[in-house]
């Protein structure tokens, strides 16, 4: 249980619920009696109980009973923040949405990179066959290879069965984001299909946005590959300089994913973006 103002009040209420065997958060903006509960209830903090965003950071929500005992009352608000985690619920549920529905744009990113791969590839088999004469016991091989680089598409999931992205030499031979995969087999026989992986993807998703978490509490996951970052709250704390914070950002994702990502800083979203 949480109990927001150790007052008068509010400390008689923390300290019934102790003796009943509850576990007790008191939450005070006066560190005077956060100093004196400290050791009497299962935790103590000294916080802002009018600032959201610290409540949200305590973990209001999850407590199953919150009393706020303020000005000689107590008043149980159980009923809202019950309703707070319902909406927290649903913000998570919306955002997981938004993720998945950019998973496809993301696996157009992954054909993008296939193709600067295979571009390398196919610049080291141009170099072998334009050196190995005509009959070499390799040849053939090497030609194998630059044929299967050029034809390349990617497909979103195990049973998917239609094209989400495909190479540039897929899409000379007519096979486009659409295709049936069994129309571009019969248009390329030496077609690769590739198999996209959107839980992968969710996977390095989650892990990038719960580190940015730790720039700042205040993220807003746009998609899957997207999140905005709002440093208003902590411009001090980074001495007000964007050149530090966007270094920052960058190796924070770097250092959980591996990947390194482009970062924008302005006043507002759309700039930013």
């Amino acid at each position: 249980m949480v109990v927001i103002g150790l007052g008068r009040f509010g400390g008689a209420v923390a300290n019934s619920l102790m003796q009943l065997g509850h576990d007790v958060m008191g939450i005070d903006r006066d560190p005077e009696p956060v100093h004196e509960w400290a050791d009497l209830l299962t935790h103590a903090v000294q916080a802002d109980s009018t600032n959201a965003m610290t409540m949200r950071q305590l973990g209001v929500a999850d407590f199953s009973h919150a009393i706020v005992g303020i000005g000689g009352t107590t008043i149980d608000v159980t009923d809202q923040v019950r309703a707070e985690r319902e909406q927290k619920k649903l913000e998570e549920q919306l955002a997981q949405a938004q993720k998945m529905e950019s998973i496809g744009r993301l696996a157009g990113g992954v054909a993008h990179d296939f193709n600067n791969m295979l571009q390398t590839i196919l610049g080291f088999t141009d170099l072998a066959l334009a050196q190995l004469p005509a009959g070499h016991p390799v040849r053939a091989d090497v030609e194998e290879i630059d044929r299967a680089a050029r034809v390349v598409g990617v497909v979103n999931g195990e049973q998917g069965s239609t094209i989400i992205a495909a190479s540039y030499e897929a899409r000379a031979v007519g096979i486009r984001t659409g295709t049936p995969w069994a129309e571009a087999r019969a248009r390329c026989p030496e077609f690769v299909r590739v198999v996209s992986r959107p839980a992968r993807y969710s996977e390095i998703s989650s892990r990038i946005m719960t580190a940015l978490q730790e720039v700042t509490p205040e993220l807003e996951v746009f998609s899957v590959d997207e999140a905005f970052l709002d440093l208003t709250s902590c411009q001090a704390y980074y001495r007000y300089q964007p050149e530090t914070i966007g270094r920052l950002i960058r190796a924070t994702v770097l250092k959980v994913s591996g990947l390194s990502c482009s970062v924008g800083i302005s006043g507002d979203k759309t700039t930013a973006k």
